[in-house]
C-alpha cells in the first residue's frame, strides 16, 4: 500500500504539475489479532455511513460491500465472506442474518471495558492499601453524556445491556468518545460475605456480556462494542 500511494503520488503530481503531500498521511497498518476486534472493526466500517447520516442502511452505501454480505446482491468472486462471516453465525443464512449487527436505539451508547493498574485482572481488592487507591468501580463517562443523562461525578449510575445491569461509581473525562462508556473489569467486594458471594453480581462487567457469542480462536465472550445505556441510581428510601 505504501509502494501505491507513493507511485499514485508522483503520477498525480507529474501530470497536474504539483509537488508535495497528495494524501493527508502515510499510510498505516495495524494488525487485528483478537477475534471480537475484527468483529467491531468489520461493523464500524460498514455502520460509518449510517452514523454520518449519509445513508438510512449500510446497504444503500454505494462504496460499500455490505450488500453482498447479506445476501442481497450476488457478491463477485473476488469477495471472500466466510472469514467475516463466521463471526456472526456457524450457518451462512443465520450469519447473514445478523450482520452487522444495528444500532439498538433502545441502547444508544458503546460499552467497552479497562483494567485498573491497581488490580491484576479480579485479584488483590483485598489488600487496603489498593482499596484506599481505587475503592470503588469507576465508569468514565464523557462530560457531554453526563450532562445529557444529569449524572454527576461521583454518582453512582446504572449500566444496562441487553443481558443485564450493573453499577459503578462515575468518573468524567473527556479523553474518551461522548458516545463511549468505559466500564471497569474484574469488580468484586471481599468485604461482604460468602453467602452473597461477595456481591459480584452488583459491578462486575460479566454480566452485561453474553455466553451467546464465543470468538472462534480462544472460545471468549464480547467484552467490548456492545450496546448499552446509562441512568443515575435511585437512592434507597
Amino acid at each position: 500500500m505504501q509502494h501505491i500511494n507513493s507511485s499514485y503520488t508522483t503520477y498525480f503530481n507529474i501530470r497536474h504539475d504539483r509537488y508535495g503531500h497528495l494524501f493527508q498521511g502515510r499510510y498505516k497498518s495495524i494488525l487485528v489479532e483478537v477475534d471480537e476486534y475484527a468483529k467491531e472493526l468489520s461493523r464500524y466500517i460498514h455502520l460509518n455511513p449510517v452514523r454520518a447520516r449519509l445513508v438510512k442502511t449500510p446497504e444503500e452505501y454505494q462504496w460499500s460491500s455490505c450488500i453482498y454480505y447479506t445476501d442481497k446482491k450476488e457478491a463477485p468472486a473476488w469477495l471472500y465472506r466466510d472469514f467475516i462471516l463466521g463471526y456472526f453465525g456457524e450457518r451462512p443464512s443465520s450469519s447473514q442474518k445478523n450482520y452487522p449487527e444495528e444500532d439498538d436505539p433502545d441502547y444508544p451508547l458503546l460499552l467497552t471495558s479497562s483494567k485498573s493498574s491497581y488490580y491484576l485482572h479480579s485479584s488483590y481488592r483485598w489488600i487496603e492499601k489498593l482499596r484506599k487507591m481505587r475503592p470503588h468501580p469507576k465508569v468514565e463517562i464523557h462530560p457531554e453524556t453526563a450532562e445529557k443523562y444529569r449524572i454527576n461525578e461521583g454518582d453512582e449510575v446504572i449500566i444496562e445491556t441487553r443481558n443485564g445491569e450493573i453499577t459503578q461509581v462515575t468518573t468524567r473525562t473527556d479523553t474518551i468518545d461522548p458516545k463511549i462508556i468505559n466500564a471497569s473489569h474484574g469488580w468484586w467486594f471481599p468485604e461482604e460475605s460468602p453467602e452473597t458471594q461477595y456481591g459480584w453480581e452488583r459491578s462486575n462487567l460479566n454480566m452485561l456480556t453474553s455466553a451467546e457469542k464465543f470468538g472462534k480462536e480462544y472460545g471468549t465472550p464480547n467484552l467490548k462494542g456492545i450496546g448499552c445505556r446509562i441512568s443515575g441510581k435511585v437512592p434507597a428510601v
